[in-house]
């Protein structure tokens, strides 16, 4: 079956479909797959239990007829709505090209199919498999979709007493109604010559064009107006992920810029707190030595005056200021350090007093000598070394 033309024809053969075009989008749209293909024609069938004949006559008697239209439609509105055709059951129906004697079908059939080649094969074998051309393919083909059936299966049965059928030979041609029902539009009964059937169905299409011309129409609006829906759903989308993505988009940028405004609002405070501490901390600093600078001064007693047992101590500053003092000569050289430090005029811990003629360094060594030990007495001139 990997031919397409054998593919072809075995699906006519299997859903009785002898439109080539029907059949061809049928599997293209199935990717030439024979089972899928048949399948999708074949669902409604597969859902339905078989029955016997005699449980079929006795479920039509007690159904109405409407409801026995409404189920066989149900069957066939997929093919004829595809090309709004008639479906026609014909005096001498067909389906297609029957399957061969002993062929083994792909898939199973259910049973309404099966009724369906049985009636094809059981046809050609006594009316044969020649047609006229331009009837099957130029007028039949091209209006209708053929089904026929024998009143000994079920399914003939059923649409034998769905249409009332008194007579056989019986052909009936119907058409899609509202709400998938079906719609009577021509009958005969008995046998019939081909120009007899012939005009019959030509006049079926005559009286019926307008309807079909309206029924197309229709379909047509129907079509745009679900394409004009399809559109503007996908516009409606297009524009609501639009403002979904630009909802996102503000959301983010808000998010961004409240994370940036709370990043800085905690350095600021980290900041502020820092500055508070720094300067507390100064502050005690500040605090800490002015206590010591008083201490100090305390300890210094008050300055002596003039006399001969007092020195003169004058001290130059980095900055290049002086200070002077009196102090006993028997004060010490921390002394000294004391008063430097009492004045508040070093930022800075570390410094050593130096005398330069001779230069000498009053460091930790010297801080017990008195002064006039030291050399310093009646009167010295010491400058600020900072280490």
């Amino acid at each position: 079956m990997g031919d397409v033309a054998d593919k072809l024809a075995y699906f006519q053969a299997i859903t009785g479909l002898e439109d080539t075009d029907l059949c061809t989008e049928i599997l293209s749209a199935h990717n030439w797959d024979l089972e899928l293909a048949i399948s999708s024609i074949t669902a409604t069938d597969n859902n339905r239990p078989s029955s016997s004949s005699s449980a079929s006559a006795t479920t039509v008697a007690n159904q109405d007829p409407q409801d026995l239209r409404v189920n066989f439609w149900s069957d066939w509105v997929r093919y004829a709505g595809c090309r709004r055709r008639f479906v026609l059951f014909p005096k001498h129906g067909w389906l297609g090209r029957a399957g061969r004697a002993g062929t083994t079908p792909l898939v199973s059939v259910p049973q309404s199919t099966s009724e369906a080649m049985d009636f094809v094969s059981s046809f050609e074998r006594d009316y044969g498999r020649m047609r006229p051309n331009f009837v099957t393919e130029a007028f039949l083909n091209e209006n209708f979709v053929a089904w026929g059936g024998s009143v000994k299966a079920s399914e003939g049965f059923k649409m034998s007493n769905s249409l009332k059928a008194s007579r056989f030979p019986f052909c009936a041609v119907v058409m899609a109604a509202t709400n998938q029902r079906m719609a009577l539009l021509q009958q005969a009964e008995g046998p019939k010559s081909p120009e007899e059937m012939l005009t019959l169905l030509q006049k079926v299409l005559e009286e019926s064009a307008p309807v079909l011309v309206s029924a197309r129409i229709e379909a047509e609006e129907r079509r745009n107006n679900r394409r004009l829906r399809e559109e503007q759903d996908a516009a409606y989308r297009a524009a609501l992920e639009a403002d979904q993505a630009r909802e996102r988009q503000r959301k983010e940028e808000q998010e961004r810029l409240e994370r940036e405004a709370a990043e800085a609002e905690r350095k600021r405070k980290e900041e502020e707190e820092a500055r508070e501490r720094e300067a507390r901390e100064a502050a005690e600093r500040e605090a800490a030595l002015a206590k010591i600078r008083e201490e100090k001064a305390l300890s210094l007693g008050a300055e002596p005056e003039k006399g001969p047992d007092v020195t003169q101590i004058l001290v130059r500053f980095p900055s290049g200021e002086r200070k002077g003092r009196r102090f006993h000569c028997t004060a010490t050289i921390q002394s000294l350090y004391d008063y430097v430090d009492s004045l508040g005029s070093l930022e800075v811990d570390g410094y050593s007093l130096v005398s330069n003629f001779p230069r000498t360094v009053y460091g930790q060594e010297m801080l017990s000598l008195s002064l006039k030990e030291a050399g310093l007495h009646p009167q010295a001139s010491l400058f600020v070394e900072l280490k």
